[in-house]
């Protein structure tokens, strides 16, 4: 059975459930956990690095919308903004790519056009947004996730796990679009989901996917070549679920994961000193979905995530520090919010 249509029924299914329930029942009662998360947007969010000092993040809301809110050193969070719609339903399962170049911002998502999963770019030009072209899918496959980077301001470099469980690979040049390229099977069965991408040292290139066995795998493109997978495996607490990550600098890349239990990890790479071992970072108040990565001043890194409740919670470490701070709530996009009711004993 195809994973996203498996999931869809679930998702019914709990709808279902909600409009049988008796009339006594306790209407607007946030779902438990174990419930939220079938409901709530399983994609991670992506967040636009323009400076040491702001920081714009993108989230896909329960009512399928984009959703932005920007963070500045003056003003620090702000509220949140919508995001032109694409002309197709935005898969919540397919990812949510954020690319920044010079002073353009591209946004790549998975859309649903007749019933095939495409993928989708946005632009913010620096004045305003363009209009969303449909960058297709490779043949007759259907895209789940997507992820992308950029090497320069003239490139831009996409990767969407597809429904043969290959890697495939979709490139600009700053003038027009590559073909797709399939880039060889996924180590493991796609059954969790989670895919990132993030440069370093010009056209170098880390991409990063979370198998169907819960372990993260990394595939590296350096020096005009590419690697074979290799097995990073996952935290001793338990199977991976998401990830996210971004380069500070051309030395540095920062990743950061959920798990399968609502937790949160991070884990750092240094031209110096490699790959660090995953950190804890603990889970937000709800049980955490998707996870991305920013950094900010000159060493400062925050992680961000939303969660099943559909909040948006982060934790930082501030320049120069050695731990993490609490996890602090920024809220939700006016977005539609689907609750399942409780039971009031009588």
């Amino acid at each position: 059975m195809d994973r996203r249509f498996a999931r869809r029924l679930v998702l019914g299914a709990w709808l279902m459930l909600a409009g049988l329930l008796p009339l006594a029942a306790q209407a607007q009662s946030p779902a438990p956990d174990a419930q939220a998360a079938l409901l709530a947007p399983a994609a991670a969010p992506a967040c636009a690095r323009w400076s040491a000092t702001h920081i714009d993040c993108f989230v896909i809301g329960s009512d399928g919308r984009l959703w932005l809110i920007a963070w500045d050193a003056t003003s620090q969070w702000g509220g949140w903004r919508s995001v032109p719609q694409p002309p197709a339903t935005i898969d919540p399962l397919g990812g949510l790519a954020v690319v920044m170049r010079g002073s353009e911002v591209d946004i790549f998502v998975v859309g649903i056009d007749g019933g095939f999963g495409n993928l989708y770019r946005l632009t913010w030009t620096g004045i305003g947004w363009t209009a969303w072209s449909n960058l297709g899918r490779p043949g007759a496959s259907n895209i789940y996730e997507v992820a992308c980077a950029s090497t320069a301001a003239n490139n831009l470099e996409c990767f969407a796990r597809v429904s043969d469980n290959h890697l495939w690979h979709k490139s600009w040049n700053g003038a027009s679009w590559g073909a797709w390229t399939d880039r060889g099977a996924f180590p493991s069965p796609a059954g969790l989901g989670g895919l990132a991408a993030a440069t370093w040292s010009g056209s170098n290139l880390v991409v990063y996917a979370i198998g169907g066995d819960g372990r993260a795998y990394r595939l590296v493109y350096f020096s005009g070549t590419w690697g074979t997978w290799q097995d990073d495996g996952k935290p001793a607490a338990g199977e991976l679920r998401q990830v996210g990550c971004a380069a500070r600098d051309t030395a540095t890349i920062e990743c950061a994961f959920t798990d399968i239990n609502g937790g949160t990890w991070y884990r750092r790479w240094t031209n110096s000193g490699g790959w660090e071992p995953f950190a804890n970072l603990g889970a937000p108040p709800s049980y955490a979905r998707g996870v991305t990565v920013a950094n900010y001043g000159e060493d400062a890194v925050v992680v961000l995530s939303n969660a099943s409740d559909g909040r948006f919670y982060r934790t930082f470490r501030d320049p120069g520090a050695d731990t993490w701070s609490q996890w602090y709530d920024l809220g939700r996009p006016k977005d539609v919010r689907v609750f399942i009711p409780q039971l009031i004993r009588q």
